[in-house]
């Protein structure tokens, strides 16, 4: 055993019970340069099925903007339409044949420093959004970012089930630039396909073939 690597992974799962009260068998930390980069990865690597639809609330950053590039079908959610999702009382039915939805949105804003609804996560998840999009999804899935947000706020992820969480470290701590972190549920670590393989992400590849083993855990690949 390497001391130097599990006194890490001791202090990381110390991190991520003390700032959002939750462990390595519900959420998986993926180390990035901040939130933007996370919220690339995600962009890279959601699978979005062959109907699939990307949605944003109206209030977002670039970074979130720039998710569109990688997806087929994307729709801007008006604010006061959001807020919709908390009076929609029926629940909308299973469609098999739609793809996977995706719903960005600030806990609070970067600009106004507004704070949205925390119950949308499960309002979206429970297919709530399908009424403001023009084709309905299957599955939606929850993008929380949390930038701006957990700097002066806890967010309680025994309490909240986002799907994945965005955060950059300077903006908890004042440094260090250039570090974040994404953290992934892992009833949805499935939904991120990485199509892009190198260096030790990889468990062992052929040059003969083309053929490739990832590395089992999702930070580790």
């Amino acid at each position: 055993m390497n001391m130097s690597g599990k006194l890490t992974e001791d202090a990381v799962d110390l991190v991520r019970f003390d700032h959002f009260n939750t462990n390595d068998q519900e959420y998986s930390i993926v180390f990035t340069s901040g939130a933007t980069s996370a919220l690339k990865t995600i962009a890279e690597c959601f699978d979005y099925g062959e109907n699939g639809t990307l949605a944003y609330l109206q209030h977002n950053h670039t970074s979130v903007l720039g998710m569109r590039c990688f997806s087929k079908r994307y729709t801007e959610v008006k604010v006061e339409d959001a807020f919709e999702i908390e009076d929609h009382s029926e629940e909308t039915s299973s469609l098999s044949d739609a793809g996977n939805g995706l719903f960005v949105y600030p806990a609070q804003c970067n600009f106004s420093g507004t704070k949205f609804p925390l119950s949308w996560i499960e309002r979206v998840k429970a297919g709530k959004l399908n009424k403001l999009v023009k084709v309905p999804c299957k599955r939606w899935y929850v993008v929380l970012d949390c930038a701006c947000y957990v700097s002066t706020n806890h967010l309680d992820l025994s309490l909240w089930k986002p799907d994945f969480v965005c955060i950059s470290f300077y903006k908890l701590f004042g440094y260090p630039t250039g570090l974040g972190a994404l953290l992934v549920k892992k009833t949805s670590e499935e939904m991120l396909v990485k199509k892009y393989f190198g260096g030790g992400t990889v468990q062992m590849a052929l040059s003969s073939q083309n053929v490739m083993v990832p590395r089992n855990r999702l930070h580790e690949r």
